[in-house]
């Protein structure tokens, strides 16, 4: 064996020379992963090596480029052990578009005879980790997971303490397939959970962001369908039911802002779902759970308060449009998934999401925060006894204000510095037209201060100008939420904003 060592000193030390002679930069993707150092190699995968190619055929190994890939793929000779795919994208490549079950079936083989080893006691840690790391890049790159991966986790996860890199278990179930997320949750997740939960906050982050991937990857799946499966809206709605408590749970264990992303993250996902031209038709709205809701809109943070407000309102225009869709006829010949339609959303569920919006409205535009005798308003969930200590403080501290105009856009801790700050734009642009202007208006507006600035020499601005203003001024900034959820609930309102505004005759140029 002296000459076959030395045969592999001197490939070894040709790949180095050759890898220093390219030009830095990305893999192309299209040539075999050989790492030029030794200790790069993973120990326990296989290198992509061919040793019966005959005349006729081609290795993998001899394949340079895109072109050299295409035109010899018909002469491909597969390496002597295929679980090599794990970890080369060459590979990867070559069996999806010369798919094979016997390959398949190769390597699923090995990773059993790997997992069997882990479950005995035959094998290390290490090697199940090195293993998993390299399952993981196949994964993320192939997007489908080896079944055999998936029995091998639900028997895992019963003895494991949540220890090691959660994150690489987390990233591979991300791309579970498409099933009954009860009997998902029953095998997989449910396990999972209880594994990893002595890790909290982190582990709870972590699981939010894999069902996030998740419900973004079953997603992709139900686009490329031609046909949407029968189960995919009652699946999605399980998930998302799921990932309310997970979320409630999180905020409760770790509130901050990075909770908050990442809860909204889900929800921004699972709100595509409701503008996708065809997955619209079919998959059910789950609405956030009430707490939730209300939490992020009175979030000290302007970035949370928008979000939520956006996903409102996309699920506004989808309720919308299915309380306005009559249903079909039932057919004999009907045997496709039940469309959205009147029947999808039933009374009760209306009212309580137009509660949601009655809020908001009364809020952020009509300084009616916290009324509940408004057609669905809810108060905001608060008590009787809560709003009138809220109030009672409140006048001990300004009896000029009320506890109702105190979420107002002009007032709300989180509106009030965008919303003065675009007082101030508009009075630099009509003082420039309009050198009589001797006052500036001080202090948080209300429409009764307008009227004030006016009378006194100041801009001239009426007050549903201002607050129009200030939601297209928040829109620019990156902060549409608001204006979107606003103009989906108030038809007048959409109007004007739509129209052009002016002060004191003077274009505003937006």
């Amino acid at each position: 064996l002296l000459w076959r060592s030395r045969l592999d000193e001197i490939q070894d030390a040709h790949r180095q020379r050759a890898a220093e002679r390219r030009a830095t930069g990305p893999q192309s993707g299209f040539r075999v992963n050989r790492p030029v150092n030794r200790a790069q190699r993973n120990k326990t995968v296989p290198a992509v090596l061919t040793s019966h190619a005959t005349e006729e055929s081609v290795t993998l190994e001899e394949v340079e480029d895109v072109s050299s890939f295409v035109s010899k793929m018909d002469k491909l000779e597969l390496p002597n052990q295929l679980v090599a795919v794990l970890a080369d994208p060459l590979l990867q490549k070559l069996l999806i578009l010369r798919p094979n079950p016997e390959s398949y079936q190769r390597i699923s083989n090995w990773l059993s005879a790997v997992f069997q080893e882990v479950m005995t006691g035959d094998s290390d840690e290490a090697t199940l980790w090195e293993v998993l790391e390299v399952a993981r890049e196949f994964v993320i790159r192939t997007r489908t997971i080896p079944p055999l991966l998936l029995g091998f986790f639900s028997r895992f996860f019963e003895i494991w303490g949540g220890e090691g890199r959660r994150e690489t278990v987390f990233d591979i179930l991300g791309f579970v397939p498409l099933h009954n997320f009860e009997e998902l949750h029953q095998h997989i997740f449910k396990p999972l959970e209880a594994a990893v939960q002595d890790y909290a906050p982190a582990s709870q982050l972590g699981l939010l962001k894999m069902y996030t991937h998740l419900l973004r990857h079953w997603t992709t799946i139900l686009q490329s369908d031609d046909t949407i499966p029968d189960m995919a809206s009652h699946t999605v709605s399980a998930l998302t039911a799921h990932v309310n408590m997970l979320s409630l749970t999180l905020l409760q264990t770790f509130p901050s802002v990075t909770s908050d992303c990442l809860v909204l993250d889900f929800y921004e996902q699972a709100a595509r779902l409701v503008t996708d031209g065809k997955l619209k038709r079919y998959i059910r709205i789950q609405l956030p759970s009430t707490p939730l809701i209300y939490t992020f809109l009175f979030s000290n943070s302007l970035a949370t308060v928008s979000r939520i407000c956006y996903i409102l309102a996309v699920y506004k225009k989808g309720i919308e449009t299915a309380v306005a869709t009559r249903p079909r006829p039932v057919t004999s010949t009907d045997d496709g998934p039940h469309r959205i339609d009147s029947h999808t959303y039933d009374r009760s569920f209306v009212d309580l999401f137009n509660g949601y919006i009655m809020d908001v409205c009364n809020c952020f535009w009509r300084n009616r925060a916290f009324n509940d005798t408004d057609t669905n308003a809810r108060a905001c969930t608060l008590s009787a006894a809560t709003i009138q200590a809220l109030a009672t403080y409140v006048i001990s501290v300004d009896r000029g204000l009320a506890l109702n105009s105190y979420f107002s856009l002009s007032h709300s801790p989180v509106l009030c510095y965008q919303s003065i700050e675009r007082v101030r734009d508009l009075e630099d642009d009509a003082i420039e037209h309009d050198k009589s202007i001797r006052v500036r208006h001080g202090g948080p507006v209300t429409q009764s201060s307008l009227t004030r600035l006016a009378n006194a020499g100041g801009m001239r601005l009426s007050w549903q100008d201002y607050r129009i203003e200030v939601l297209r001024n928040l829109a620019d900034a990156g902060f549409p939420g608001v204006a979107e959820l606003l103009k989906n609930a108030m038809t007048v309102l959409r109007k004007s904003i739509d129209g052009r505004l002016s002060i004191q005759g003077t274009p505003i140029q937006m």
